[in-house]
């Protein structure tokens, strides 16, 4: 499949696009160029998190905005490059997911678009990480204790990332109820 790149329009370089910066240049002239630096999201949505995050950190690089997808009006803030952004958004999804944004013609619509479907709540994060504590549970007779606790440790942070701060109290009675007493 051939991939169609974006015209480059030169004509309006002066507006929120620093023309000095070389990697702005390079983006503007062929944003394939880029494609390795972002992973690809996956139909079912599982890298989404991967893949907004390396959007985030392509575009600080190329933009100098800081965070850049935390703000979708970001997106708009660089009309010069609206063809090449677009082109970039659509190029590093699953072929899939692309039926979902082509009618959007804009980046920040396709990005919100695609936030929108993907983006887990914090509920549901909050819910796979219960799952995974429980996961951990039924195989503390087969682990090797090291191993338990590595995975507590994880999982107290995922815990700590979406809102549920574990007291030292907390951590230390799950960790004497996971840990299997020393013989």
């Amino acid at each position: 499949m051939e991939t169609k790149l974006p015209p480059l329009q030169e004509e309006s370089v002066s507006l929120n696009l620093d023309i000095n910066f070389p990697a702005s240049l390079a983006f503007l002239r062929n944003p394939s160029k880029f494609f390795s630096n972002v992973p690809n999201l996956k139909p079912n949505g599982c890298t989404f998190s991967y893949w907004s995050k390396g959007l985030d950190n392509l575009f600080i690089y190329i933009f100098n905005k800081i965070p850049f997808t935390d703000n979708p009006n970001n997106f708009e803030s660089v009309p010069l490059a609206k063809g090449a952004l677009c082109f970039f958004i659509q190029q590093t999804i699953s072929s899939d997911l692309s039926k979902m944004i082509q009618n959007e013609a804009s980046p920040k619509q396709d990005f919100i678009e695609i936030k929108k479907n993907f983006k887990k709540s914090t509920r549901l994060m909050q819910l796979d990480i219960v799952i995974e504590l429980f996961d951990i549970y039924n195989s503390v007779r087969s682990s090797h204790p090291n191993n338990i606790l590595s995975q507590l440790f994880t999982l107290f942070d995922e815990f700590k990332c979406v809102g549920i701060p574990l007291s030292t109290k907390w951590r230390s009675l799950l960790v004497q109820i996971f840990a299997p007493t020393p013989t």
